[in-house]
């Protein structure tokens, strides 16, 4: 059908089925991987943190990362969407930085476990 490799872009919706995340629910995602409250030795103790993103944070120097994100997580509940929230204030370089993290990380993560992930042979992705 297509001679030249080609890259369809859909929305959450259209995607949804193929077991990706809708707005509201990659919110509730992103929220329970930058839950770094409960830490102890630099790795965060909270089961639905993502030690990944911590270490990200930190080795781009993002100063008070732990703190920044519980201000981040009091922001983000009053928006239906992360990008609501990021649209709301994007002067905000540590919030707009942790965001982004946070979404990338979570899409990557969906798209594993989801109908699009290349079983065949994969070893996943490396986030390091």
């Amino acid at each position: 059908m297509f001679k030249e490799k080609t890259v369809f872009v859909l929305g959450a919706g259209a995607s949804c089925e193929f077991g990706m995340p809708l707005g509201v629910d990659l919110k509730k995602t992103i929220a329970s991987k930058l839950n770094f409250e409960n830490f102890s030795f630099g790795a965060p103790t909270n089961r639905g943190s993502d030690r990944t993103l911590l270490a990200a944070l930190r080795k781009i120097d993002f100063s008070g990362s732990v703190k920044t994100t519980g201000q981040f997580l009091e922001a983000i509940d009053t928006y239906n969407t992360i990008d609501e929230f990021l649209a709301s204030d994007p002067d905000n370089k540590e919030f707009q930085l942790c965001g982004k993290l946070a979404i990338i990380k979570s899409i990557l993560d969906a798209e594993a476990k989801s109908k699009l992930a290349n079983k065949q042979g994969s070893k996943g992705v490396d986030y390091s």
